[in-house]
């Protein structure tokens, strides 16, 4: 009987350490793809901002249709 209730115990800390470990383990995924979208939305800006202070003509093309420009190509 107190072996059972031994294995019980053992079998519930361990089930509760798996679930804590796969918790962290999803939220440190997701954390690290935010990041990831987070520098190459960065990389686009700076991009964009590039081309459009040197290659476009701001007379005839507006932000806006630089970005839908953009995100159509």
């Amino acid at each position: 009987m107190k072996q059972r209730v031994v294995n019980t115990v053992l079998i519930a800390v361990l089930a509760v350490n798996l679930y804590v470990g796969t918790r962290n383990y999803l939220n440190s995924a997701e954390e690290t793809g935010r990041q990831d979208m987070s520098s190459q939305l960065e990389k686009y800006v700076r991009v964009l901002e590039v081309v459009r202070r040197h290659y476009v003509d701001e007379c005839k093309v507006g932000y806006n249709e630089l970005v839908e420009g953009a995100l159509q190509g």
